[in-house]
């Protein structure tokens, strides 16, 4: 049995948002507040990890700045702080 995971990616700027927004479908905005182990998040998108994965590619030529969610099942939302490193050790 595999484990289901929701991700949400928190904008930082406008212009993180406007280029999320470009990319994932408005329904899967998230405008209310999201309250775990703490931190509250106001404003969130859900999208797949293929999205996530391909705004972290291009984080730097963008000047993209945003935070990463997941969700485990029907389990707590926590803050995902792993990223993949380039060979060079950056981000």
């Amino acid at each position: 049995m595999s484990k289901q995971y929701t991700w949400f990616i928190e904008p930082l700027d406008a212009h993180t948002n406007h280029v999320i927004s470009e990319r994932v479908s408005a329904d899967d905005n998230f405008s209310e507040s999201l309250c775990n182990e703490g931190v509250t998040v106001e404003y969130l998108w859900r999208c797949p990890r293929k999205i996530i994965n391909a705004l972290e590619r291009s984080r730097p030529q963008l000047n993209l700045r945003f935070n990463i969610y997941v969700q485990q099942g029907k389990g707590k939302v926590r803050q995902w702080i792993f990223s993949k490193k380039r060979k060079n050790g950056k981000i």
